[in-house]
């Protein structure tokens, strides 16, 4: 009976042993994650300034609590230094979308969904979306008419379009004739005498300005200053040229009081160039500043209009001799060197009056006595004296140089 129970005593203490010493292949050990999370890229529904993105997280989690996701987006394709854009929600199939703010018209954005799990970052798919345009409507230049020697240097014309906050495109310049002047980004180089037209364009939108080349010249008739050998804005000194009501650099279509840029009728008041406080603010100034002198701010220093009393010169000191066949005349000085002044008439209105019959040509001077008026030389085939006129009118202008 000892023995027996000494021997069950031995298997008792053999089964504990076995049991702690069971390998651990036999004990269960935690399940490994494999919950997975992947960022997709979605659409992009752009306007001029806004865009809406979209992405989503495809995962096989249960939710997305406790995971951030979002879109950055740049306008560098690498989306460095991009704005991050935090979704503030998902839908059950955990899709979002945010809203991109204050962007730039006309723009093209690369963007990516991204997510953040513990700390770490992924993305998806790099897309690209553009802003819409905002088109030009109107398009002007600084100058309808651009008067250039053909001596002189280039001269610049600034384009303006509208709306201010238009896409602006690539501005297209072009001229007519090339042969007389070309243009590059605005500016105008003169080639050879001639008129041409030079367009710029924004799109389907344009405007045009008209220039002139001239290879004028200063002749010394032997009086106290030289003379041009043709009037502003004339190709050959038999040509008329252009018209200018007093005081304004600038052919119109048009010369009338509505218009006129120093005082909206003959009784005033005048803003500029008057002495008498019946037509408004006394200025006293009786010569015309070289920025309101025609000559002088479309062909440059050193010409200018004449004065009364240069033109005055002209007439008393010169032999005057008719050409009917050339409609003007043949002034010869005391040098013996001579110009030609063409009967060309004056502008009132849209018409055009006594062309081939009468000559108008301004002075510098205002009629002190009668502030809307200025003095001019005038002729006929019979006839030539200093008179004045009302300064709407256009009048024709004869540069003079010391």
């Amino acid at each position: 009976m000892k023995y027996i129970n000494s021997i069950l005593l031995l298997l008792i203490a053999a089964i504990l042993v076995v049991s702690c010493h069971k390998s651990a292949l036999d004990i269960p050990t935690p399940a490994e994650d494999d919950t997975s999370y992947e960022a997709i890229t979605g659409d992009a529904s752009a306007e001029t300034m806004t865009a809406i993105l979209s992405g989503s997280v495809k995962t096989n989690a249960s939710s997305v609590s406790g995971l951030t996701a979002g879109i950055i987006y740049a306008t560098s394709t690498s989306l460095q230094g991009g704005t991050e854009l935090k979704a503030d929600s998902f839908d059950s199939s955990f899709r979002f979308s945010v809203t991109a703010q204050n962007l730039s018209a006309g723009t093209t954005y690369s963007y990516a969904a991204y997510i953040i799990r513990e700390g770490s970052y992924s993305y998806g798919e790099i897309r690209s979306f553009t802003t819409a345009s905002i088109p030009v409507s109107v398009i002007s230049l600084d100058a309808a008419t651009l008067m250039l020697s053909l001596s002189g240097g280039p001269i610049h014309l600034t384009a303006t379009v509208e709306p201010a906050n238009a896409t602006l495109p690539v501005l297209t310049w072009s001229s007519s004739t090339p042969s007389v002047a070309t243009v590059s980004d605005g500016e105008v180089t003169p080639v050879s005498v001639g008129k041409t037209i030079v367009t710029v364009s924004a799109g389907a939108v344009s405007a045009s300005c008209e220039v002139t080349v001239s290879d004028y010249a200063a002749v010394d008739l032997g009086l106290s200053v030289k003379w041009a050998d043709m009037n502003v804005g004339a190709l050959s000194e038999e040509e008329t040229g252009s018209f200018f009501a007093w005081g304004e650099t600038t052919p119109k279509d048009s010369y009338t009081w509505s218009n006129y840029v120093w005082g909206p009728s003959a009784s005033g008041p005048f803003s500029r160039y008057n002495t008498s406080e019946k037509y408004g603010p006394v200025d006293d100034r009786v010569t015309l500043l070289s920025e309101d002198d025609a000559a002088s701010e479309i062909w440059g220093d050193p010409w200018r209009m004449p004065t009364l009393n240069e033109a005055d010169e002209l007439r008393k000191s010169c032999i005057w001799s008719w050409d009917a066949e050339r409609k003007g005349y043949t002034i010869t000085g005391p040098s013996g060197k001579s110009i030609f002044l063409p009967a060309a008439g004056s502008r009132l209105g849209e018409s055009h009056y006594e062309k081939g019959a009468c000559g108008y040509y301004w002075t510098n001077s205002l009629k002190q006595d009668s502030p809307d008026y200025a003095f001019m030389l005038w002729f006929n085939s019979d006839k030539k004296a200093w008179d004045s006129r009302n300064r709407l009118y256009g009048l024709t202008i004869r540069p003079v140089c010391n």
